[in-house]
């Protein structure tokens, strides 16, 4: 088995800055070292109780071997390298469905609008026990959507489990054309002021991110918006060169953007912008979470070095590695951890693999691992309030109380029948009134989280989802603070100061405000 091929060029993966470069040979102990390898595999093909295949071995070996140096590096079979190149594009044949592990099964994360699943009626929670026969349980994620995806206008069998329903049931899917945009929102957002703010949610950089980004920024702009809130919230990176290119859209010329550096700084590679700023000089508010990592990182980390933006939100994932694939010969690949990146100002912010000397002399020891914002907004409060409603309020409840009645487009979904729905479902969940009163609390509340998840959700079913990201937004608690910040321009100048002025040993606290 020719385990030594060719690689490409690729950069991307969730949550990853990825290239493909090609291979060199390989050192002259290397071969040496693989006798030790090939006898155990000798051993185990002639002496094992039962017969092997020796490929499979192979494969495992590999793989763990990979796995081993750190979290982002890994063995990718033929199946496994066709998702992440399909992934870097964004377009592939599949039924349309967002998924995660859960439970040890595969389930349903969202269906995509106008996708074969979302025409089949998939929903939000579904569990997924077999794709073909082949069951899920213990099944690895990347190994399942590789299952779910295929060739336009063939087929596969689902067999469901849906809450609320007594037994699985089967499901036959033709899978068509997929696209994956990379803005997964845009449009105006009013202010109180009367001036209007472009909106721009960016789901990850695909190979179209730039153009994309581009030409949204181009419509908000002559739509008469006069700042832009970018969205990288759950953005969990892609295509290094792409995330380069939309931070490029933001900077004027000359700025720099970020750099990365191989095995112990033997090779330095610096990013910087090239044409003059899309958006001239328009405020910009990037937004970051947790989910926020790698391209996303080095979005907000150049605009706040370069002090072109003002950065909200929640400490981001801290993922500040550059993977590259290398093709072997069979059609399987490694995807091997190669080079960090650094912000403008010199940092490194992975949280596993800490700094590099290579680029600051002394190198800094107390640099943060993930990105710090210019202003702390803290979620944590919302998202318990969402995971414990997402309990009660199910799907299939939610798909009952959207066919009770269809209000006209933008009519508010959360009238009071909406709510007074939402609240007798919760309290009836509860034995003790009390038990309720936090939940019951964050429904009835004009601005309460559980008001805009059920509100949200129905807008969803009514409208699409287009316009349930574009009233989410619009009741969203971060968002209501970005509008705020660009509403004031001595308080987003001041907010650009607090961290991106601060030295790598002597960073202030950075504001901070409560989502309630």
């Amino acid at each position: 088995m020719n385990r030594i091929g060719k690689a490409l060029a690729i950069l991307g993966g969730a949550g990853a800055c990825v290239a493909f470069v090609g291979s060199g040979k390989a050192g002259s102990g290397v071969y040496q070292d693989l006798e030790l390898l090939g006898q155990s595999l000798s051993i185990v093909r002639d002496a094992y109780v039962d017969p092997v295949d020796v490929s499979v071995l192979v494969d495992y070996a590999v793989r763990s071997m990979v796995e081993s140096l750190d979290q982002h590096s890994t063995y990718l079979d033929a199946d496994e390298l066709e998702v992440v190149r399909e992934e870097a594009q964004g377009t592939f044949g599949g039924i349309g469905l967002v998924v995660a592990s859960k439970n040890g099964y595969v389930t349903v994360v969202a269906p995509l609008d106008g996708s074969p699943a979302a025409l089949a009626g998939m929903r939000p929670g579904d569990t997924i026990l077999e794709i073909n026969g082949e069951t899920t349980q213990g099944m690895k994620l990347r190994r399942a959507v590789a299952l779910l995806r295929g060739t336009p206008g063939t087929d596969v069998r689902l067999l469901v489990r849906r809450r609320g329903l007594g037994e699985p049931f089967s499901l036959m899917l033709t899978r068509g054309v997929i696209t994956v945009p990379s803005v997964a929102a845009s449009f105006g957002l009013p202010a109180p002021s009367g001036a209007r703010y472009g909106y721009l949610r960016v789901a990850t950089f695909t190979s179209q991110a730039t153009r994309e980004v581009r030409a949204a920024l181009e419509r908000l702009r002559g739509e008469g918006c006069t700042g832009y809130i970018v969205d990288l919230r759950a953005n969990p990176g892609g295509l290094l060169e792409e995330a380069v290119g939309v931070t490029d859209l933001f900077l004027p010329e000359g700025l720099p953007i970020c750099v990365t550096v191989r095995r112990k700084g033997t090779s330095r590679t610096e990013f910087s912008s090239t044409q003059p700023c899309l958006v001239g000089d328009a405020p910009v508010v990037v937004l970051v979470g947790e989910g926020s990592a790698s391209g996303a990182e080095i979005l907000a980390a150049a605009l706040m070095d370069n002090h072109r933006g003002v950065v909200i939100g929640r400490q981001t994932f801290g993922k500040g590695t550059v993977q590259e694939i290398r093709e072997l010969g069979d059609g399987s690949a490694v995807k091997l951890t190669t080079a960090r990146w650094f912000t403008p100002s010199g940092f490194c912010i992975d949280r596993e693999l800490g700094m590099v000397d290579a680029t600051r002399v002394p190198p800094s020891t107390t640099a943060p691992k993930g990105l710090l914002p210019n202003l702390l907004v803290d979620e944590t409060h919302r998202a318990s309030i969402e995971r414990r409603l997402a309990t009660l309020l199910t799907p299939s409840w939610l798909d009952s109380l959207a066919a009770r009645r269809r209000p006209r487009q933008h009519e508010d979904p959360d009238a009071e029948w909406v709510i007074t729905a939402a609240v007798a479902r919760v309290e009836h969940a509860f034995e003790s009134p009390d038990s309720a009163a936090v939940l019951v609390e964050a429904l009835q509340a004009p601005r309460g989280v559980g008001r805009m998840l059920v509100a949200t959700e129905l807008a969803r079913r009514w409208w699409g989802e287009a316009e349930a990201m574009r009233y989410a937004a619009s009741r969203d608690t971060v968002v209501t603070v970005a509008i705020s910040v660009l509403e004031d321009p001595s308080w987003y100048r001041s907010l650009m100061a607090v961290r991106a002025t601060a030295t790598p040993d002597s960073l202030p606290p950075s504001e901070e405000v409560d989502d309630e």
